[in-house]
């Protein structure tokens, strides 16, 4: 055997020992698979996700409670006619608190923006002007997520001072989640 060829079989040979070793001393120190330690730490794996479940159950019901809040402040009904008319009861009932007199209201044709469905009425009304503030002040306290997007006032010259009366025309858009 060439120089070469002896080191490379040394080379081995001890290779091969220090596994055998290992594998003989592992065996002998009694780190093999106990049984006992191995049911230990299932038991400490398993209290760390009880631990961790609690934890868990709160942030879901915490996800909930938000998801519901903001799911509160969308027109439901799962129609855009439903919808329309829940709208119209929520703006009748501002006009009513405001004295804000509605003369005539239309469903306007609703479309989709995002993940959301926009719900629109068109409403022609009279009232002086103390009650048409507090119609908007009304309108942007609703605990719906409601828009103005068009508003559109005029009055009477002709009128005396103190019966100032104003008509007011304005769009009225609500909000539902899903599709139509």
């Amino acid at each position: 055997m060439t120089r070469r060829e002896r080191h490379f079989v040394l080379s081995g040979a001890v290779v091969v020992a220090l596994v055998l070793a290992a594998v003989v001393s592992r065996r002998g120190s009694g780190e093999e698979d106990d049984p006992n330690r191995l049911q230990v730490e299932r038991v400490q794996r398993l209290r760390g996700l009880a631990a961790s479940i609690d934890t868990l159950r709160g942030v879901a019901r915490g996800a909930q409670a938000a998801e519901r809040a903001v799911a509160s402040r969308y027109l439901g009904g799962g129609t855009a006619q439903v919808a329309a008319a829940q709208l119209s009861m929520v703006v009748r009932e501002i006009a009513d608190r405001s004295q804000v007199e509605i003369l005539r209201e239309g469903v306007l044709p609703s479309r989709e923006v995002g993940s959301a469905t926009t719900v629109s009425l068109q409403i022609v009304s009279r009232s002086d002007l103390p009650g048409l503030l507090d119609f908007l002040a009304g309108l942007d306290a609703s605990p719906l997520l409601l828009a103005v997007e068009d508003l559109s006032v005029s009055g009477d010259p002709r009128e005396a001072p103190g019966a100032a009366s104003l008509t007011i025309t304005l769009q009225v858009t609500g909000y539902m989640l899903g599709q139509i």
